[in-house]
């Protein structure tokens, strides 16, 4: 649940905060953050590492990395005077990002979710990376969609890292017993949500399990849910004429999506008895055989092994069609290049990461450390074969040698057995909410919380007080 950690940028709090950039501007000397080198001459690279008091494990093996890459550039590149990486403690968070910024605390690069796109390069933090997306070979083979979405007055501000998607995991051996799956080992796609309730009913009749299990609290319920009622034609806020933010939500189609969460309890009695849990506890409940589907992206197969379900029992499956669209939630996450970084700095950010295997050039390094990266999750149990989503197309060559490790050559499943989900051709994506996404998930926990607990609960009641309640919070960001 990436989304909803939102800034609240307003043309009334960038003057203020270009009025605060003056005076420290005024008042800062010329030190290693102005120059972008250490006092030894070196690049300065400033990344971002989990504190030793946090995970001391993750913490040694950074700096063991930093150290290797260090003398790599130094190899690679004789006549300078090499490069030094700092770590940095530094997380993104909206609530404080612009402190942080004005402040010159932010390092070379950072990872924001995609919700944060627009505030990000509204604010102004964000270098313009174009001739690096370029000479680095980032654009080539890129989603014409994602590049329009880090593109601002034709140059790129942000970087694609990574993308998931939401469909639903699916208990095979459950499925199986209900007559759901194929004698190939395709588990059964439901078409719309209205089959996929009279699925899970079909599961529990014959099995005696859960049919379906979903999140209601922490935020997650409302996740859960949005792109349920993006399917029945529902959209949740919208911008007025003069920029206001309203909230649009209080309509028919986001009753009749808050009644089939309400039908999975008291129509078809699909869910387990206790209903006030976390997305955590759905993925581990799930993975302990507690329920035969639920919400999942691909990668949470290796939380499922890990809580001990075998690999050749999951299954994955698209979300079901809505009355208006077809749809489903996409997140991820983006790189931020420091505004202030010097160009030998960005230079050498772009060249770490291609040194560590997460760039785009593909090689016969790459290539192998790819590999054996798969090879060692065969060897922990865990699934090869679902596909997660990308901001590149299958025709990028690292996509498409991706996906041929994946789903040919190391696969260790049957391939029936998530070919539903990973084939996404015909599924809509949409981001999350553009902002106070948090705010919102936490009034449809309310509201899901209620249909759930009561079944007198009346839905059309329960989502006026929920779109009135998230205004509120609106006209905060509207008014400040």
């Amino acid at each position: 649940m990436n989304g909803g950690k939102e800034m609240r940028t307003t043309n009334k709090k960038i003057a203020a905060l270009l009025a605060a950039v003056m005076v420290i501007s005024a008042l800062a000397g010329c030190g290693k953050k102005d120059t972008g080198l250490t006092e030894d001459g070196k690049v300065l690279l400033e990344i971002t590492t989990q504190q030793k008091e946090v995970n001391e494990k993750a913490y040694t093996q950074a700096m063991e990395k930093y150290a290797d890459f260090e003398k790599y550039y130094s190899e690679a590149h004789p006549d300078s005077k090499g490069v030094h990486i700092e770590p940095n403690y530094y997380v993104y968070s909206p609530k404080d990002y612009a402190a942080v910024a004005l402040g010159g605390e932010l390092p070379t690069y950072y990872s924001v979710h995609l919700t944060e796109s627009k505030g990000i390069m509204d604010a102004g933090y964000a270098k313009d990376i174009t001739k690096w997306m370029e000479k680095y070979n980032y654009i080539q083979g890129l989603d014409e969609k994602m590049k329009k979405a880090i593109t601002r007055d034709g140059k790129i501000y942000l970087m694609p890292i990574d993308v998931y998607s939401v469909g639903i995991t699916v208990n095979l051996e459950m499925l199986e017993k209900a007559g759901y799956v194929d004698a190939d080992g395709t588990p059964h796609q439901p078409k719309t949500f209205d089959e996929l309730a009279q699925m899970a009913k079909t599961i529990k009749d014959k099995t005696g399990n859960s049919g379906f299990m979903m999140p209601t609290m922490s935020n997650a319920g409302g996740w859960r849910f949005t792109p349920i009622a993006w399917a029945y034609g529902v959209t949740f806020m919208e911008q007025d004429k003069d920029g206001k933010w309203q909230a649009t939500f209080n309509t028919p189609e986001c009753v009749a999506a808050l009644q089939w969460i309400k039908d999975l309890k008291w129509k078809y009695d699909v869910i387990p008895e206790n209903i006030l849990i976390d997305e955590g506890k759905v993925r581990n409940a799930f993975g302990a055989g507690e329920a035969a589907m639920a919400f999942a992206e691909g990668a949470q197969a290796s939380t499922f092994v890990n809580a001990g379900m075998n690999k050749d029992n999951i299954g994955f499956i698209q979300m079901p069609a809505g009355p208006k669209r077809h749809v489903t939630l996409i997140g991820g996450s983006y790189n931020v290049f420091n505004k202030d970084a010097t160009d030998a700095q960005i230079d050498a950010a772009f060249e770490y990461m291609d040194w560590g295997g997460s760039g785009r050039i593909l090689n016969d390094e790459i290539k192998e450390r790819i590999r054996k990266g798969l090879e060692t999750k065969a060897e922990e149990g865990k699934l090869i074969g679902i596909l997660t989503a990308s901001p590149y197309t299958d025709e990028d060559p690292r996509r498409a040698y991706e996906i041929q490790l994946n789903t040919v050559e190391m696969a260790n499943i049957n391939m029936n057995h998530v070919k539903l989900y990973n084939d996404q051709s015909d599924i809509e994506w949409q981001q999350e909410e553009p902002i106070e996404a948090q705010a919102l998930y936490a009034v449809l926990d309310n509201a899901i919380q209620a249909v759930l607990t009561d079944e007198n609960a009346d839905c059309k009641t329960l989502i006026d007080e929920a779109c009135k309640n998230f205004q509120a919070t609106l006209d905060v960001v509207n008014n400040s």
